[in-house]
């Protein structure tokens, strides 16, 4: 991957300080490394990860080989954006022409995984406020989801302080 991506190496989540960073991986047997992402720009930071090195995203891809379908994740900090929660959901990609008659099997054919993750934020945000209900005052929304220590919440929008205006203020650019 050097030739493509000079520089490129495996990482996993580390700290510096309080901040949460991509350090370069610890040896380990087996790696799950994000290698392609679409869209690349803004997501650039996640290439190299080792999703083996974050047990809860670990947890989802061997709860996959187990159920032999695609699975999900609890709510994780995303790589783009620390502070903001998603889930992954995750199917395994297997070895053509390979048994996968038990987990054990499909765990020997994995050679990696297609996953696509999930900003809850965003995506609740962008649907509420295409059907207009971000403007209102006196609502407030709080999503929460599974997380790696109980509940987590993922997304927020609080109105309900918000004063009405009359609509002839955007008249004036108020």
């Amino acid at each position: 991957n050097q030739r493509f991506r000079p520089g490129f190496e495996i990482r996993e989540r580390g700290m510096a300080g309080n901040t949460p960073k991509l350090v370069r991986a610890a040896r380990r047997p087996r790696y799950l490394v994000l290698d392609y992402v679409e869209p690349l720009g803004g997501n650039e930071v996640a290439l190299g990860y080792d999703a083996f090195s974050f047990p809860p995203h670990a947890a989802a891809f061997m709860r996959a080989i187990d159920a032999n379908q695609p699975a999900s994740s609890v709510m994780l900090p995303l790589l783009q954006r620390s502070t903001r929660l998603g889930f992954l959901l995750i199917q395994p990609v297997y070895r053509r022409g390979a048994s996968l008659a038990n987990a054990a099997a499909r765990s020997a054919a994995a050679l990696g995984d297609t996953a696509v993750i999930i900003d809850v934020a965003a995506l609740v945000d962008s649907n509420l406020a295409k059907s207009n209900l971000l403007a209102r005052n006196g609502l407030k929304i709080e999503l929460y989801g599974p997380g790696t220590d109980g509940p987590r919440r993922a997304y927020v929008h609080d109105a309900l302080d918000q004063t009405e205006r009359p609509p002839w203020y955007a008249f004036i650019g108020a």
